[in-house]
């Protein structure tokens, strides 16, 4: 792998994927390694490998720790993902010094972006993949994002981030992914991040994470017992869509 920093704390790492059209093929026409795909919002098309080797711990994983996990899994497409998944986050949390509460990594998401045309929706707009306004419930906290490329030869299709150093400034990096392609970079803020629209060809890419569980933070769990779980859960519903409707998680579209 060829590592290019695009950004501090934004890695790319060339070729990382070898033989990505082959790979295409086997996703998309035989049923021994993915489930069968499914609608992903009105974006496109979505699955997830079979037996995929998921891990969890309270610490980062040794080469040895993750190729033991790995063996729990008998889908080789998966096993290739897991391992090049795991080398290009083992140099980002190496370089970075990163540092959670403990270490969880599900089934990644294999996407296809429908093929757009000038005048239809973008793709995505900006956003983190921690979700601000769950930030002290319980549950899983993004922390590292990680995207692998399969294709590029579509139009457009650009990963947009907006960096903010204010609530008004911020710098802007555009790039496009090449085929075999791995971008890590952090899932919080202020790396915010949109895709625009692919043209012409479908988009296949596969959306990883490293997280947290999180048990929630006092306050929550004290405002949990004070309304007691139903009430407050209904509150806090209607709480988080106010927010990710209104708050600053979504930073507006990609200027085109």
């Amino acid at each position: 792998m060829i590592k290019e920093e695009l950004y501090s704390k934004i890695l790319v790492f060339h070729s990382a994927l070898k033989n990505t059209d082959n790979f295409i093929e086997k996703i998309t026409k035989s049923q021994n390694f993915v489930d069968p795909w499914h609608d992903w919002y009105d974006l496109g098309k979505q699955t997830f490998f079979k037996n995929y080797p998921n891990y969890f711990s309270n610490t980062f994983p040794t080469n040895n720790d993750w190729h033991e996990n790995c063996k729990k899994s008998n889908n080789e497409l998966a096993i290739q993902i897991a391992n090049i998944f795991y080398e290009s986050t083992k140099i980002f949390v190496e370089e970075n010094d990163i540092k959670i509460p403990n270490w969880l990594h599900s089934s990644p998401a294999i996407c296809k972006h429908f093929a757009k045309t000038k005048n239809k929706s973008l793709a995505m707009q900006y956003h983190t993949d921690f979700i601000m306004a769950q930030a002290e419930n319980p549950g899983f906290k993004h922390w590292i994002t990680c995207c692998i490329y399969l294709n590029d030869d579509y139009d457009n299709g650009e990963i947009s981030f907006k960096i903010f150093k204010n609530d008004l400034s911020y710098d802007l990096i555009n790039y496009k992914p090449k085929s075999g392609d791995v971008l890590v970079f952090p899932s919080f803020s202020p790396y915010f991040h949109g895709v625009k629209k692919a043209l012409n060809k479908e988009k296949y890419f596969i959306r990883l994470f490293w997280g947290y569980n999180y048990e929630g933070s006092a306050k929550w769990l004290e405002d949990q017992k004070l309304y007691g779980e139903k009430i407050w859960q209904e509150m806090e519903e209607k709480r988080i869509k106010y927010e990710c409707e209104t708050s600053m998680w979504m930073k507006g579209h990609i200027e085109e």
